[in-house]
């Protein structure tokens, strides 16, 4: 674990802003875009970012987006050593998982808390107002003071997730973390440096997740039960239908109706999506393909798709 935190450190950034608030991040492209927690840059009108090698550089906020937490900011001074990038899609449970942050005070060295992977696509709270952050990682370690947006890693010491303390207290456990898996960090940030926001999409469907004794009966690892489906939607015109069970996005196996949203939330408007569905009764997965919408003024709120 010691060897993991070592090989990430040089990526590693304290960020200061105004307000006395502190955090951190982690470059993630050798042109020093950084990766970072939305809610750690909200608001910020001044931006300092500390390197581990001491240098001290102005920086600013490229976009963020607050349903996944995640926010790109850009340092400008050369080149930079990034992160090396991991994926979240084959962690399980019970896996060693080591969170870095730059620390809260300065000259301290890195914040670094190890733990385990305790749980996988969890939908929490946020902290302020109703969001509902879908598809983190939970660790069962508190994260240290001034590490939120810093780096979650796997036992080599690649880049898995971002961790966040926008997590509202009720959560999960006291002693628990959460990050935002790489994997959806990722293509969140590639859209924020291509437009500097996300679009709120929808398809006009509600639902929740497929409970472990029916996806036994049903032979599947899980997946997202629709529980209703909104007249003159996209899904209605596609052709979804209550109780469905949503098993794949484009092809990508989905166990919750988290991952479900966070798969929409990365399409644009206009865009056809595929969803493999398995319908009531049937023991097979058949095909819906559903072309993603802006959200209607008086849609469902925002964390359902």
């Amino acid at each position: 674990m010691v060897a993991a935190a070592e090989r990430a450190l040089p990526a590693i950034v304290r960020l200061e802003l105004d307000r006395g608030i502190v955090g951190s991040g982690v470059i993630f492209r050798g042109d020093g875009h950084v990766l970072t927690s939305a809610s750690l840059v909200d608001g910020a009108t001044w931006l300092r970012a500390v390197l581990a090698d001491g240098r001290e550089l102005p920086a600013r906020v490229v976009g963020a987006d607050p349903d996944t937490d995640t926010a790109v900011v850009k340092v400008d001074g050369g080149t930079f050593p990034a992160a090396t990038m991991g994926t979240a899609g084959d962690l399980e449970v019970g896996q060693r998982a080591v969170a870095v942050g730059a620390g809260l005070f300065g000259g301290g060295g890195p914040a670094v808390t190890v733990g385990v992977v305790s749980a996988l696509h969890r939908s929490v709270k946020a902290r302020s107002g109703p969001r509902t952050m879908h598809d983190m990682l939970q660790i069962d370690a508190a994260l240290a003071p001034g590490a939120s947006g810093g780096a979650l890693l796997d036992g080599g010491g690649s880049l898995i997730g971002i961790t966040t303390s926008a997590v509202a207290g009720g959560g999960g456990p006291a002693r628990a973390g959460f990050a935002v898996p790489i994997d959806v960090a990722r293509p969140v940030a590639d859209r924020l440096m291509a437009s500097g926001r996300m679009a709120d999409v929808w398809i006009g469907i509600q639902g929740h997740d497929l409970d472990d004794v029916t996806a036994a009966t049903m032979d599947l690892d899980g997946g997202a039960v629709v529980a209703d489906v909104k007249g003159g939607s996209p899904a209605e015109r596609g052709g979804m239908a209550e109780s469905d069970v949503i098993v794949s996005v484009d092809g990508r196996p989905v166990v919750s109706m988290g991952q479900v949203v966070v798969a929409l939330r990365l399409c644009e408007p206009g865009t056809a999506v595929t969803l493999g569905v398995m319908r009531q009764h049937q023991r097979h997965t058949m095909t819906v393909t559903v072309t993603v919408a802006q959200r209607p003024a008086d849609a469902e709120a925002p964390g359902r798709p």
